[in-house]
């Protein structure tokens, strides 16, 4: 029975191929769409996460307790004081670590050779050119002129923020500062380098001087606002006791893991993977309207065939499995036609990706991507919208079968 009940399920979607079709591109299109666009955001993700390990979080970072309560403000007076004996301590540790001082201030450039004077607000960032390697990539992404060197007057700039400012290498360029004390301090500089970074917050926000240089200018000596710490993520539990037992002498610091450092960022992305849930919603909710429709149609189409197929004795039930095998027919079509659609974006993102570089020069949409966006092959989301599709088609077409059982067979044959 019911290899019959299959033969003439299929019988039944060709008789009528066109809203057979119809419905299937629906889902097809709704599958398609979903599967790319999270493809997309899940490589975004992935990128994003590494980014900010290799540019802006590291493992993690130890700061003052004091400056973590208030680190909006970047207040530079709540800095680690000699910081090369806790570097030391972490060395010791096998942890590698990297100082930085982070410091409001104000670039300022003239007429000559700039094409006219301006300012901007800017978060300057002192390094250790040697350290800060062992637990950054900045370096590697120097696309202009060279890295800085300890105690010189210089300066290196993300390439969107030279961009802004038209500057080049070799340019003055004038910087205003407050020290821990308070007094302004002014620094004329050098541009030496631009760097090109996969992560668009450096590119956009990047301002790099010599750590000691700059603790000389802040009358920070041997300081750092923080020290971040580069380890294997693999060991996380290990090499956090490491760092916690060595800071249990000094009450005044505290360590903070990447995830803290990028709650914001985390936060952001977890609110568009329940955008994305939701797009996926809104697809099922259509597909499943245009399914509930299309087996309903059927139906009240074919009611004088059904009460005929009833007096010649088939049950209910069979009846029943008959709408149920079309309907996942549909779904089963519509989902294959949607994953072999989202495979071809797949292919097309992970190849080629789209390049929103232009627009993220002046806003940040929260994802670390510095250019294109490209995709990742996801083959649990290809397999999941594939059976939801089918199992969808099914359920939904169970109210519009049931209301058409409801008429007696005399009713059906007088239809």
């Amino acid at each position: 029975m019911f290899r019959f009940i299959s033969q003439l399920a299929w019988k039944n979607l060709m008789r009528y191929k066109r809203r057979t079709l119809i419905t299937a591109l629906a889902i097809a299109m709704g599958i398609g769409m979903y599967i790319g666009v999270d493809s997309m955001l899940k490589s975004a993700e992935q990128e994003s996460e590494r980014n900010l390990h290799d540019f802006e979080t590291g493992s993690g970072v130890i700061t003052t307790k004091a400056y973590w309560d208030s680190k909006e403000r970047i207040p530079t007076s709540e800095y680690i004081e000699h910081s090369n004996v806790l570097l030391q301590s972490l060395s010791d540790a096998g942890l590698q670590a990297a100082p930085r001082i982070q410091a409001q201030g104000e670039l300022i450039v003239y007429e000559d050779p700039y094409p006219v004077d301006g300012s901007m607000r800017v978060i300057l960032t002192g390094i250790d050119p040697v350290r800060d390697e062992k637990v950054f990539k900045l370096q590697k992404t120097l696309s202009k002129g060279r890295f800085l060197k300890e105690q010189n007057p210089e300066v290196i700039l993300g390439s969107w923020i030279a961009e802004k400012l038209n500057a080049d290498v070799g340019y003055p360029i004038t910087i205003v500062t407050r020290t821990v004390n308070g007094y302004m301090q002014t620094i004329d500089a050098t541009v030496v380098g631009i760097i090109d970074a996969p992560d668009p917050v450096i590119n956009r926000t990047g301002v790099y001087l010599p750590l000691e240089y700059l603790q000389e200018m802040l009358e920070m000596p041997q300081g750092a606002t923080h020290i971040f710490i580069n380890f294997n993520m693999s060991n996380v539990n290990k090499n956090e006791q490491k760092i916690n037992e060595i800071l249990l002498n000094q009450p005044m610091l505290m360590y903070h893991s990447w995830e803290k450092l990028a709650e914001d960022y985390l936060a952001i992305a977890g609110a568009k993977q329940k955008g994305t849930s939701f797009i996926l919603l809104l697809v099922f909710i259509i597909a499943a309207v245009g399914i509930s429709n299309t087996m309903l149609m059927a139906v009240y189409e074919r009611m004088r065939e059904l009460g005929m197929l009833r007096a010649m004795g088939m049950e209910d039930e069979d009846i029943k499995n008959l709408f149920f095998i079309e309907a996942g027919l549909i779904g089963i079509i519509g989902a294959v036609f949607g994953v072999v659609l989202g495979i071809a974006f797949d292919f097309y993102l992970v190849t080629y990706g789209f390049d929103f570089s232009m627009f993220l020069k002046d806003i940040d949409i929260g994802y670390r991507v510095g250019g294109a966006f490209h995709g990742i092959w996801n083959i649990t989301t290809m397999i999941s919208c594939f059976f939801i599709g089918a199992v969808i088609a099914v359920l939904v077409s169970i109210f519009p079968v049931r209301r058409g059982l409801k008429k007696t067979i005399v009713e059906c044959l007088r239809k």
